[in-house]
């Protein structure tokens, strides 16, 4: 199971975008290795009846800002 605690940074900063299409999975990851993981946008957009995606898009932003707010704060480097 991923540590989802401390995720990679893209540019020093948390990379949204590979998060969504991570728990979106409707684009494969390559990192992710096999599809152990279930498609959540097509679960998540059953479950939201009269929102259907837009409800699923809704939901995984609220996902995504979440593991944001679990993000250990890494260390500052020491200056030079």
């Amino acid at each position: 199971m991923p540590d989802l605690t401390n995720l990679p940074k893209k540019d020093g900063r948390f990379d949204e975008n590979h998060v969504i299409v991570a728990i979106d999975g409707t684009k494969a990851v390559a990192a992710h290795g096999d599809r152990e993981m279930p498609i959540w946008g097509k679960a998540l957009a059953k479950t939201t009846l009269r929102h259907g995606e837009a409800g699923a898009t809704l939901q995984i932003y609220a996902l995504v800002r979440y593991i944001e707010w679990m993000q250990v704060p890494q260390a500052a480097s020491p200056s030079k």
